[in-house]
């Protein structure tokens, strides 16, 4: 539908361009035929979700288990000393806040947390409060595993006194979930920058297991209890294992006009134990017209109008440290016809993409500084398009090729707060031109029918996500996708606006853009359960998306799409997932039409 519209506006510019090509073969007509402007669709494997038990359990007594007796004992009071783990109470201790034999943390942030208590009147409750500002001192410093218990003393003058014992690290062992010793997986530990004796930095073993349980057919989890040897915790890795492999297959309807709205998919995934817990997962797609013709596949004479093959390979080297490998294959058929018939165009679109990245933990590079992953590698990509015009009978064929080769540099991260989690991933993307067979500027314009002139480009690209947690177990989510570019970017680097991943209630025939984002917000209703012998779960939403996006060096306006609705997800156990939303656009874009509804639908079984 997109391109019908567009190549009606350019009839004019088409037949005089026709009727030039025939004494001077395709090549200009295909220069001057700009290429379908809705994004590559891509339809990868999906990313199974992490599991959200906690990465550190504690199961050891409660050290700070306070009183809410606030009876005053019959002071104020003047001061607060902290003792260390060997030291005797002052019996005459000094007025004010003052720090004995205590290492590894700031003193002026012990400063602060103590200040606000004195010259309050002194209770149990108020101690209490003094324990718990101090462990969280340590606690905010990465290191919770501390004990802070009131020594026997005489405190009537109104100074108090504390005694801080941080934890170390006792013994590591590993243990299946049943609680045998697990051999097999003995060799984690390695894995992780524990030693026997040392502080617990919880930010650090948080990241190492973080890690670990990239591995979705594995899980891990830490568990503390008292060592065997006062003033230390011993460590046990936890690990359940399941099932090393999962085939899924589904439907969405998340298609174009073009090429139909219909994409059936199935695919496999796994992990490769004996090769260093490498995980593969591939999936194949195709639109209806595919599946009633399987010799499609071939991509001969019974061509499908969609069709598509992608995969995922990730392979663990050193500790925190992955290579990542993304192939990808699209090809696309899109047929038009303009006045009544006198005016046809058969395109078939190939893209080939392979992007290599390398992953490692920041704090890798950086030690001590916990701050995500860093990501660095190349990517190639190749689009081929053959194109075949008929004018009154006269037929005009053109083909041209395209290479694409970047330089990426990542950035990302995931915050936890109180309130709920941020997460980010930052990409710069660069292209020097010039590097591969058919990446000149030549090439560039050519494929693009002009819209893109230069091979050399720099753009950012950046996808995050904000879960807040409100009262009555509501979730407010926030989405932002979005690309920064100065210049105009090749087809396979542009951002589609509309669609269920994007703004809902619109389409990807409404439109790619250099420069632009999405912003989706969702209020996430309570889940509930409608089978619970099926351990199912219903989560409904309301939406709010909005989306902007500018086509550089067009002259055409911005394109701004807004869209209101609501969707639910339906998830039962961990073989079958449902999600529907509906979307009603509150602006025009290329395609849909204020007020239009548009559904958006996918089904998914995995084994």
């Amino acid at each position: 539908m997109t391109t019908e519209t567009r190549i009606s506006t350019k009839t004019l510019a088409l037949f005089a361009a026709a009727l030039a090509a025939l004494g001077a073969g395709a090549a200009p007509v295909h220069a001057q035929l700009a290429p379908t402007r809705t994004p590559i669709e891509r339809n990868e494997p999906p990313v199974p979700p992490r599991s959200t038990e906690p990465a550190i359990r504690l199961d050891q007594q409660d050290q700070l288990a306070g009183s809410n007796d606030t009876t005053p004992l019959g002071a104020s009071v003047t001061g607060i000393r902290l003792l260390g783990p060997d030291e005797s109470p002052d019996p005459q201790p000094p007025s004010g806040i003052t720090v004995g034999t205590i290492a590894g943390i700031s003193e002026a942030d012990l400063h602060i947390a103590l200040a606000p208590f004195l010259g309050k009147p002194l209770s149990r409750k108020l101690i209490s409060d003094a324990q718990a500002a101090v462990a969280k001192v340590y606690r905010d410093s990465g290191y919770p595993f501390v004990s802070i218990t009131l020594p026997p003393h005489d405190a009537t003058g109104g100074t108090f006194q504390l005694r801080v014992v941080e934890f170390r690290l006792g013994k590591v062992d590993v243990r299946e979930a049943g609680g045998a010793a697990d051999a097999t997986n003995e060799k984690l530990t390695r894995d992780l920058r524990v030693t026997g004796g040392d502080r617990i930095n919880a930010r650090r073993l948080e990241e190492d297991l973080d890690w670990l349980n990239r591995n979705p057919y594995r899980q891990v989890q830490g568990i503390f209890a008292a060592g065997d040897e006062l003033g230390t915790s011993n460590l046990q890795l936890t690990v359940s294992e399941q099932k090393p492999w999962q085939i899924f297959g589904g439907y969405s309807n998340t298609g174009t006009s073009s090429t139909g709205k219909d994409r059936y998919y199935v695919g496999a995934a796994g992990v490769l134990r004996p090769l260093n817990n490498t995980l593969v997962s591939y999936q194949f797609t195709g639109s209806n017209d595919f599946w009633k013709h399987p010799s499609g596949i071939s991509l001969g004479d019974d061509r499908p109008r969609y069709l598509s093959h992608s995969g995922r390979i990730t392979i663990p080297t050193l500790p925190r440290q992955a290579i990542e490998i993304a192939p990808n294959f699209v090809a696309q058929t899109t047929d038009s016809s303009q006045l009544g018939g006198l005016f046809q165009t058969h395109t078939e679109s190939d893209t080939w993409e392979i992007p290599v990245l390398y992953r490692t933990a920041l704090s890798n590079l950086f030690p001590g500084h916990y701050l995500g992953d860093l990501t660095f590698g190349a990517e190639y990509k190749h689009s081929t398009r053959d194109s075949h015009i008929e004018f009154a009978g006269l037929p005009i064929d053109g083909k041209s090729d395209v290479d694409v080769f970047q330089i990426v540099l990542g950035w990302a991260h995931e915050l936890r707060d109180r309130h709920g989690a941020t997460t980010f991933d930052l990409r710069l993307k660069g292209s020097p031109g010039g590097v591969l067979g058919n990446n000149d500027d030549e090439d560039f314009a050519t494929y693009t029918g002009g819209r893109v002139d230069n091979a050399t480009y720099l753009y950012a690209a950046l996808d995050a996500s904000r879960v807040t947690t409100l009262p009555g177990g509501v979730n407010w989510v926030i989405q932002f996708s979005g690309v920064l570019a100065g210049d105009p970017l090749p087809d396979t680097e542009q951002i589609a606006l509309g669609g269920y991943y994007a703004v809902r209630g619109y389409t990807l025939d409404d439109g790619a853009v250099d420069t632009g984002f999405s912003l989706r917000n969702e209020l996430r209703l309570p889940s509930v359960s409608l089978i619970s012998a099926w351990k199912d779960s219903v989560s409904p939403y309301l939406f709010v998306d909005y989306g902007w996006g500018e086509q550089k060096d067009t002259g055409q306006d911005d394109i701004k799409l807004f869209s209101v609705g609501g969707g639910v997800d339906y998830r039962a156990g961990k073989h079958f997932s449902l999600g529907a939303a509906v979307g009603f656009a509150m602006k025009d874009a290329a395609v849909t039409e204020k007020g239009d509804a548009t559904f958006h639908f996918r089904a998914s079984l995995s084994f």
